[in-house]
């Protein structure tokens, strides 16, 4: 955790609702307060940790939300510019993705300057909904696959990054 201290101020867009203060050390719990005068819309403030001052650059904080938050289903700005502003493609059906978007989605991800050499996306309904794109670059640097750290699949969870480079589904060499 980077936060000494979080606050979270909160209000829905329904007309007429209360907005709320939520506060939090990270070690004795939190609070929740009703909170009068708050615009609609969601606000974190974070009272940064002395071994997390790197947080307090904007670089490194657009970082962190492109790499965990790029996907959710609504806007996140970084002084006033939207900082998640791909699609997640998993959702929508095969059919309907053009190949520009998935070159977009791979060199997005991968941060990579070519195209996929392939791209399987696939759906499974039963005992539980997966939906999934995994994309094969063309060329592989000259690595030496034995001590690869940097490698894998990510696994999201409601369009939010929850593992990056997952080592355990892909076999081992």
């Amino acid at each position: 955790m980077v936060g000494a201290h979080v606050t979270v101020l909160t209000r829905s867009a329904t007309p007429g609702s209360i907005g709320y203060v939520w506060n939090s050390n990270g070690e004795d719990g939190y609070d929740i307060q009703e909170a009068a005068g708050l615009s609609r819309g969601t606000r974190i403030v974070i009272q940064l940790k002395e071994d997390a001052l790197e947080f307090v650059k904007k670089d490194r904080v657009r970082e962190v939300l492109r790499k965990h938050s790029n996907f959710v289903g609504f806007p996140i700005y970084l002084d006033g510019v939207q900082v998640n502003t791909i699609e997640p493609l998993w959702t929508r059906k095969p059919s309907e993705i053009p190949d520009e978007e998935h070159a977009e989605l791979y060199m997005s991800l991968s941060g990579r300057k070519d195209t996929p050499m392939y791209t399987m996306q696939f759906n499974v309904e039963t005992p539980v909904s997966i939906k999934c794109i995994l994309y094969v670059p063309k060329f592989m640097p000259q690595l030496d696959i034995s001590n690869l750290t940097n490698f894998g699949i990510s696994l999201y969870c409601k369009k939010v990054m929850v593992q990056a480079q997952s080592p355990k589904l892909l076999p081992e060499c």
